[in-house]
């Protein structure tokens, strides 16, 4: 009886760490993908500001375009 008893406790034992091994992961994991996504938001930032920097860019030849062309 007392040997049942300890082999369930071991398994009740061995469980709960396999239980808080996964949870560990999940919880590496919910970091990781955390960390991406931050990666992500910064890099489209980063992307729309470059964007815009063209665009202006852009716009700015344009009417440097069309004063040369009234000059002419």
């Amino acid at each position: 009886m007392k040997e049942v008893a300890a082999q369930r406790q071991q398994e009740e034992e061995a469980f709960y760490r396999q239980q808080k091994l996964m949870i560990d992961a999940e919880n590496q994991r919910r970091a990781m993908i955390s960390r991406e996504e931050e990666k992500l938001v910064d890099q489209r930032s980063r992307f729309v500001q470059k964007k815009n920097e063209w665009s202006d860019m852009n716009a700015y030849i344009k009417m440097l375009i069309l004063f040369v062309g009234y000059h002419d």
